[in-house]
């Protein structure tokens, strides 16, 4: 069990982040999320036990920042699950979401740091140790995604899924071709806040590389610009351009990131996704270079050589 006391240490831009996901419900134009941190947090048993705590220090964090209001709807809100129903009752509190976040086919509850907030922000709230897990997910089979928060010793993490890297292909896949969750990017840079640190982030990196290798096997060389441009929007890039041969095969790619995301650790899980797409599809090595744009933000430039 998480205890009240068990926080995360936070550093600057986290805070900023957390704030700005409490307080700025106009300040931020959403984008179509990849959800790649959930697929990737369902990967083993430890790293949806690392996303739960993590998730729980941020609830705690959340709750903290809101000086007494109940924030929680909003924040899943922000976070991708559309308008979220809150129901408190004496013995638990049922949050239902009537639009998630992408499909998936998983065939499991994969929201886990998600889960880790809510109980987290309920623990602050009430000073009882709270336990949360999703009993419903879209990525499930389900229409929606419900969670459900009890007092409770219990240990979160109990089940221990995993899934090949197959699964977590499709499931990145479907979010490409479906399109995303309406997720604020504050929300999204936190979530993958666990990912960041080694040696999560090499494990991490290299899975979402073979994941972009599986998913090429399912496209058409012919469509690959446009695969690779939905893709980078989906995974939060600000503004992509892939420059083509004669024969309409890329040949380069410019990834422009926002100065919240211009940190090395997100752009290595960025752009580990799309080099094994293209390294699949074009049988292309990747060479990248990098560069600060105007606005203190990275530009990435991605190389292909046959």
């Amino acid at each position: 069990m998480y205890k009240l006391d068990e926080r995360y240490h936070t550093n600057d831009l986290e805070d900023a982040l957390t704030r700005n996901l409490v307080d700025g419900a106009h300040a931020e134009q959403p984008f179509d999320g990849m959800p790649i941190q959930d697929i990737l947090y369902s990967a083993s048993p430890a790293m949806r036990s690392m996303a739960y705590k993590f998730g729980f220090s941020l609830g705690q964090n959340i709750h903290l920042i809101s000086d007494g209001r109940n924030v929680l709807p909003e924040v899943l809100e922000k976070a991708g699950f559309g308008k979220v129903i809150y129901y408190p009752f004496e013995d638990k509190v049922v949050i239902t979401s009537t639009r998630s976040k992408s499909r998936g086919s998983m065939r499991d509850n994969i929201h886990v740091c998600d889960s880790g907030i809510i109980a987290g922000y309920l623990s602050a709230a009430t000073g009882q140790e709270i336990t949360a897990r999703e009993t419903h997910c879209v990525y499930g089979d389900s229409e929606f995604c419900q969670f459900i928060a009890t007092p409770s010793a219990a240990q979160q993490g109990e089940e221990s899924h995993r899934h090949g890297l197959d699964a977590m292909a499709d499931a990145l896949s479907s979010s490409v071709e479906g399109g995303g969750a309406a997720m604020h990017e504050s929300y999204y840079l936190l979530s993958t806040v666990p990912l960041m640190k080694e040696p999560m982030l090499q494990e991490a990196s290299k899975l979402l590389y073979l994941a972009g290798k599986r998913m090429a096997e399912s496209t058409d060389a012919a469509d690959g610009k446009k695969a690779i441009e939905r893709m980078a929007k989906r995974l939060g890039v600000m503004d992509v351009r892939v420059r083509t041969d004669a024969k309409g095969t890329p040949k380069s790619i410019n990834l422009e990131y926002s100065q919240s995301a211009s940190t090395k650790p997100f752009i290595e899980l960025s752009t580990s996704l799309i080099a094994g797409f293209t390294n699949s599809l074009y049988g292309s090595s990747v060479e990248m270079s990098r560069r600060l744009g105007r606005h203190a933000n990275y530009i990435i430039g991605l190389t292909l050589r046959n």
